[in-house]
């Protein structure tokens, strides 16, 4: 089974993740596939070419840089998710398939803006509030006014809990999370 997970910015996507993960289930993160593909030359050309001046002065490309260009023009945005999201799911279903039939749970940000809904079997959105959401980017040293160009350029909460299979509320204690997260795996292992 292919688990989908997600939520919007600052929601603790990653936190979830790693609770599946130390409950033995096998885990993957979007992000992490995103990030090694940067540092393929093809990959990077391809984005340089769609994206303009995004690179570090080492020449790999710089996240910054490019966060601000994508997250800035919506046009943009859409041409670089064609280039990067085909070799995301290819590497997610990929590791499905070596799976065996064992539940695996892909943390994928955009999941429902990106389609990739089509691609799982269940799907599990992480939300918080916007205070603890607040919160967790000050921390990660976010501005204010970059989180919140990061998250209008999302889709809202609310759309992504009517869609979803199941909902994991982030707003309180990692107890609290374990606890939602053990429901839910018991639920799709029974």
């Amino acid at each position: 089974m292919l688990v989908g997970l997600t939520g919007n910015f600052g929601t603790g996507k990653s936190t979830v993740l790693g609770v599946f993960r130390a409950l033995g289930v096998v885990t993957v993160s979007a992000d992490e596939i995103v990030h090694r593909l940067l540092r393929s030359d093809e990959i990077r050309d391809a984005l340089v070419g769609v994206a303009g001046d995004i690179l570090a002065q080492d020449g790999e490309i710089d996240k910054r840089k490019m966060a601000g260009v994508v997250f800035s023009d919506a046009e943009v945005r859409a041409r670089v998710e064609g280039i990067i999201h085909p070799h995301v799911l290819s590497e997610i279903k990929a590791l499905h398939e070596r799976g065996g039939g064992a539940i695996v749970v892909a943390e994928i940000p955009l999941l429902f803006e990106g389609g990739f809904e089509r691609d799982v079997d269940v799907t599990i959105t992480v939300t918080s509030t916007r205070q603890a959401i607040n919160e967790r980017l000050v921390r990660k040293g976010y501005s204010r006014q970059e989180a919140e160009r990061r998250l209008s350029a999302q889709m809202s909460d609310s759309d992504k809990v009517q869609m979803s299979s199941y909902v994991i509320d982030n707003s309180s204690t990692l107890e609290a999370l374990q606890g939602q997260v053990e429901v839910i795996l018991e639920r799709l292992t029974t």
